[in-house]
Parts: C-alpha cells; sequence; structure tokens
C-alpha cells in the first residue's frame, strides 16, 4: 500500500476537492483531495495498524488510539527514530558543551601553574596533553556536524511525524494522488 501520484477515476468520483494553502516555503499553494472513508481506513490501518477498516458518520475517526501503536508499523518506527535522535542529540550536545567547559577550565589551570614556576611540569604535560586531546575530540566532533546534525535530523522526523499525523487525522492528500493497495490488475 503507498499513497501514489496519477489519477483514479474511482478515487476521484468519492472524494471531494477542497483548495487549501499549505503555505509551502517556495510555489503556488497546493490543491488537495479528501481521501474516501475506505481508503482512509486503509492509510489508517497501513500506518499505524489500526484495526478499523472503516467507520461511519457517527463514529469518531480511529485516530485516538493509533499514537503508540503497534510495533512494526510506519508510525511506531517514526516515533521510535526520533525518541532514540532525541536521546542521542541530547546526550551528543551535554558531551559537546561539558567538553568545551572542561577546555576552558584546562587552558586556565595550565595558565595558572605554568605562571607558579614550580616544579609542576609532569602535571603541566598531563594537563597539555589532556587538553589536546579534549580539543581534538570537539574538533571532530565539529567537523561531523554533530550535534547540530542530529538536531537537523530530530527536525525532519518531527516534520515527517507531523505529516503523517495530518494525513492519518485529515485523510486529506494531495490532488491528484490517490491510495494504490496493490491490487491492480495489469
Amino acid at each position: 500500500m503507498s499513497v501514489s501520484k496519477g489519477a483514479d477515476e474511482q478515487d476521484q468520483a468519492t472524494a471531494s476537492v477542497h483548495e487549501i494553502d499549505l503555505a509551502p516555503t517556495s510555489g503556488p499553494p497546493q490543491r488537495l483531495t479528501s481521501l474516501s472513508r475506505e481508503d482512509h481506513a486503509i492509510i489508517i490501518h497501513e500506518l499505524a495498524g489500526s484495526t478499523y477498516t472503516t467507520y461511519s458518520d457517527n463514529e469518531q475517526s480511529p485516530t485516538h488510539e493509533i499514537y503508540n501503536g503497534p510495533p512494526g508499523t510506519l508510525y511506531s518506527d517514526i516515533i521510535a527514530h526520533r525518541k532514540h535522535l532525541t536521546y542521542k542529540h541530547g546526550f551528543l550536545a551535554t558531551f559537546y558543551n561539558s567538553a568545551l567547559i572542561l577546555q576552558i577550565l584546562l587552558g586556565a589551570v595550565i595558565t595558572a601553574l605554568s605562571g607558579l614556576g614550580s616544579n609542576n611540569q609532569i602535571v603541566l604535560a598531563v594537563l597539555a596533553a589532556s587538553n589536546t586531546v579534549n580539543a581534538g575530540v570537539l574538533a571532530l566532533m565539529h567537523n561531523s556536524g554533530l550535534p547540530a546534525r542530529l538536531k537537523n535530523d530530530l527536525g525532519e522526523f518531527e516534520k515527517v511525524e507531523q505529516h503523517v499525523r495530518a494525513l492519518i487525522e485529515t485523510g486529506v492528500i494531495r490532488e491528484g494522488w490517490y491510495v494504490d493497495t496493490g491490487n491492480t490488475l495489469s
């Protein structure tokens, strides 16, 4: 099952068309269409693993039970990966900021000890080596784009999660797209 671009006459006959401005960053506003109830139920089932297949006008959409859907569904995988990125970003951001503070403190201690002029040569050498290793780790992280890259990835996963959640809740897709259940004859 996937949402595919194309014209499906049966879905076009059952779907109502709405003009909605999605406020895209560039380009003209997009025209959207509502999925039929059956197609919306298929989307909910495929994305979130809901056991509902249809619902009537009097029933609520089955979205209330899908937000922590069964493992293995696309939506639960998106949420799990976003949570993993959140923890990873938090850990690396804390480590990075702590290493920056440590580098400042090591530099201050090295400066203070070198001004004393006593027999602290071994201590100074150890502190200078520690500062160099710390600076190397910071440079490696910075050149790898960490933790900023994880923050950007996290923002993108949040956009994907919001898009999938909106699709599940509203059943609205771009005009000209349809639900491909894989049951078509060739």
